[in-house]
């Protein structure tokens, strides 16, 4: 089955949230059963410890039926959970819809089609077979929109706290620059170049970039953005250039959440 777009209609629309809500419906009535019944084997203990038989009798033929009854309910919830569809809840699209919907909620970032999106800087993916939702490499089995997204959000926001070393990262960026000059043999020490080039220079094996990935470096130079008076250790300043190649341009969000392109760098010494 393909997946359906967000703007094809439907004739039934599935969503977590009204499963979650007949959940919360049952959840105290279980609490409260629960607790009922912890009570009650304490009494029970109190009771044979100090000889008292028939109130012991009495408080067992409560429990039995405040069992019965947690039996009962839990079982209630047990059928409805099960009789959520999730795989087409996936599959038909509801989850990437709502999913979006919980990302304009949170003020999340987020662009792409189904089952690949970008949340800046994580990637995306939905995975309908298994009900399974991956950001960058690790797997959730998350059938909550919601949750996710406020998990995204979370995930985010630590990693914004975290204080950049812009120098130290620019550094790097400009001694990749200068290898890229002397590789490609280039006579103007100051050019314009790549950003994704530079990339490669600074993570050389494939089995590094896994570690620090395209994405992570985008999230990089997205900070670098933010703090564009930054200057190298030896004094070098440096520009992102204009955008030439559509191919190779590189998505951040600026320090305002605006969308930007970086495409190129040069670094030269100031005069």
């Amino acid at each position: 089955m393909n997946p359906l777009h967000s703007h094809e209609k439907r004739g039934i629309i599935m969503d977590y949230e009204t499963l979650y809500q007949q959940y919360l419906a049952n959840e105290k009535t279980m609490k409260d059963l629960a607790t009922a019944c912890m009570k009650l084997q304490k009494n029970i203990a109190k009771e044979m410890n100090a000889g008292s038989l028939k109130a012991a009798i009495v408080d067992l033929a409560t429990l039995q039926d405040t069992s019965k009854r947690l039996e009962d309910t839990a079982q209630l919830v047990k059928e409805q959970l099960s009789a959520f569809p999730a795989q087409e809840y996936f599959a038909q699209g509801d989850y990437a819809e709502q999913m979006i919907a919980a990302c304009k909620e949170n003020n999340v970032d987020v662009i792409g089609e189904y089952p690949v999106y970008e949340m800046f800087p994580y990637k995306v993916r939905l995975d309908s077979d298994n009900q399974d939702v991956y950001l960058d490499k690790k797997k959730y089995s998350c059938v909550r929109p919601k949750a996710f997204i406020e998990m995204v959000k979370t995930n985010r926001d630590k990693l914004n706290s975290v204080n950049f070393k812009a120098q130290p990262f620019l550094n790097e960026l400009a001694d990749a620059y200068d290898m890229l000059i002397l590789k490609n043999k280039m006579k103007q020490p100051d050019a314009d170049l790549q950003l994704a080039d530079i990339y490669k220079m600074m993570v050389p094996m494939a089995r590094f970039r896994k570690e620090y990935d395209m994405q992570t470096y985008a999230f990089d130079l997205a900070r670098l953005y933010a703090e564009q008076a930054t200057t190298t250790s030896s004094g070098r300043s440096f520009a992102f250039g204009p955008d030439r190649d559509s191919k190779k341009k590189i998505r951040i969000l600026d320090s305002n959440g605006t969308e930007r392109y970086l495409t190129t760098i040069s670094f030269s010494t100031k005069g």
